[in-house]
This record gives C-alpha cells, sequence and structure tokens, in this order.
C-alpha cells in the first residue's frame, strides 16, 4: 500500500470508528432513559437529572460528546480536503494536531474508567438489576464497547501522528521523488499515497 493510501486508510477507519462510538452513544442514551422511565414512572425526571445520574454511572459524558463532536469535524474536514492537501504538501501542523487528538481520546478513555471508582468493577455479568430489565444489559454492553472504541481511536491518532512525522522526515526524499515522477508533493495533513 502507498503512503497515500495507508493514511488515507487510517482516516477512513478513524471516521468508521467515530461512527460506531455515536451509535454506541445513542444506544446508551436510549436504553439509560428507558431504565430510568422505569423505576420512576410515578414521578418524571428532569433531563438534567437524568444525565446527572447517567454521568454518575457512564463517566464523563459532556467531555466525551464534546470530543466525539470535535473529532468528527476534524476527519471529515481531512477527508474532504485530502487530495488538494497531500498535493500541497506534508505540513508540520498535521502532526501537532494528531498529537492534540490522541490526547483528547487518552483523556476520554480514562475518563471513561471513572465509574470504575464507584462500582470497583467494570463488568456486565448478569446481576439482578439486569434480569428485570434486559436493557440494562445492553447499556452495559454498548457502554464498555464504546469504551473499548475510544481506546481503539487513541491507538489510531497515534498512527497518524508516527505516519505525520514519517512524512515529515522524508518531506525532501519523497519531493525529489514526485519531481522526476512530475507528481506533486504529498501532503501529511492529508497524507494518503
Amino acid at each position: 500500500m502507498t503512503k497515500k493510501g495507508f493514511y488515507l486508510c487510517l482516516r477512513v477507519t478513524q471516521y468508521l470508528a467515530l461512527l460506531c462510538i455515536i451509535g454506541l452513544e445513542i444506544t446508551q442514551l436510549v436504553f439509560f432513559k428507558r431504565y430510568k422511565d422505569a423505576i420512576s414512572f410515578e414521578e418524571s425526571a428532569t433531563w438534567k437529572d437524568w444525565f446527572e445520574s447517567f454521568y454518575k454511572r457512564h463517566g464523563i459524558k459532556y467531555f466525551y460528546y464534546v470530543v466525539i463532536v470535535i473529532t468528527l469535524i476534524y476527519i471529515l474536514y481531512s477527508l474532504i480536503t485530502f487530495t488538494r492537501r497531500w498535493k500541497t504538501g506534508p505540513y508540520r501542523k498535521v502532526i501537532f494536531v494528531d498529537i492534540f487528538f490522541l490526547l483528547l481520546w487518552l483523556a476520554v478513555g480514562f475518563t471513561n474508567i471513572y465509574p470504575i471508582y464507584f462500582d470497583g468493577s467494570l463488568n456486565c455479568d448478569i446481576k439482578e438489576e439486569f434480569k428485570d430489565l434486559p436493557g440494562r444489559l445492553t447499556e452495559c454492553r454498548a457502554y464498555l464497547a464504546s469504551m473499548a472504541i475510544g481506546w481503539f481511536m487513541a491507538l489510531l491518532f497515534l498512527h497518524t501522528a508516527i505516519h505525520s512525522v514519517y512524512l515529515w522526515s522524508h518531506r525532501d526524499k519523497i519531493h525529489a521523488q514526485n519531481e522526476d515522477k512530475n507528481v506533486s508533493y504529498p501532503n501529511p495533513d492529508n497524507p494518503v499515497v
């Protein structure tokens, strides 16, 4: 696989993983809302109370959702402008942006394990609370899957940062090869060869 193809493959994989996370987060919200409505059918809980309860069980979701939106915007921008950016260069700023997102996803990973400090475990064994409400088991599994894919996103951003550093460090050699072939200079901001 070429450098351009590898980089594009990493970006597309990041996009697909992010779509999976969004789907899992929506699943968690739907099943948690059903659970809260089922146990408090006498009184209707406000969205604020409901979300604070969700936060205590599933980590710092406000931060997680902000990171998801920012990452989605960046990946879409990167994919849309990929060809133009690949032709104009590698850019050093891409390295820093990828490292920034790597750090964001590491922070998300640690905030997702926040509930372990209260419960002491992160498993979805069949417990008494899951027997009466099977949606709770689905919610728990969606939470764990979302957390795992979040760590995978951190790994993907580590790979894109390493690949961007490689492209930046070999930019003169790549530029010389492209001039011989009359091909434009690759761009690590939009790294796919």
